[in-house]
């Protein structure tokens, strides 16, 4: 993607009245003096000097056409701002939809090894009151039941772990293929 200067809009109002001032100023002011000093240097001012001088005016025509280039000028200003703002728009709509994208793989990663972490412990308490139960010539089976019912659940949990982390591979595959940088896909 191309790299874009980035101008506040504040930088840019602030050029455009330095503009429309110096236009009305140079347009209100457009009759020109011409004199030369005693060292015989000549020269132009738009306010009229202490000495002789000659006035030089400009054709209304070019008046008009000096009016219409600051216009022009203006207008080209404030359509680069507003394409330049299109332009972020559309960045960051890209952006947070590859963000929301990633997000929501990291959340269910993040689901997947909690339900881990908590199915462990399950086990690690059931065979811990299973052992004492045992121990103490008492039944069990119905927590053994459960307990095997945590062991064959845990494979399926690490199976749907690593079935998240090919989407997630497979996420930076398609970023990259549409050209998206990597650091879209941080959550």
């Amino acid at each position: 993607m191309k790299r874009k200067h980035f101008y506040p809009l504040f930088f840019k109002i602030i050029l455009l009245l330095v503009l429309s001032t110096f236009s009305y100023n140079t347009v209100n002011s457009l009759t020109l003096y011409k004199w030369t000093d005693e060292n015989g240097v000549v020269h132009y001012s738009d306010k009229e000097p202490d000495k002789k001088a000659e006035i030089l005016r400009l054709p209304e025509r070019e008046k008009n056409n000096f009016q219409e280039d600051i216009v022009i000028e203006q207008e080209a200003i404030i359509e680069d701002d507003e394409q330049q703002r299109r332009e972020e728009a559309i960045e960051e709509e890209i952006r947070s939809y590859w963000r929301n994208l990633a997000l929501g793989i990291e959340q269910k990663k993040e689901r997947i090894l909690e339900e881990i972490f908590i199915t462990e412990k399950k086990i690690e308490i059931l065979t811990r009151n299973i052992d004492y139960y045992l121990l103490n010539g008492y039944k069990a089976d119905f927590m053994i039941l459960d307990l095997r019912y945590l062991e064959e659940r845990l494979p399926a949990l690490y199976q749907r772990l690593e079935q998240v982390e090919l989407e997630k591979k497979q996420l930076r595959q398609d970023a990259r293929k549409q050209g998206i940088p990597p650091g879209y896909l941080r959550p």
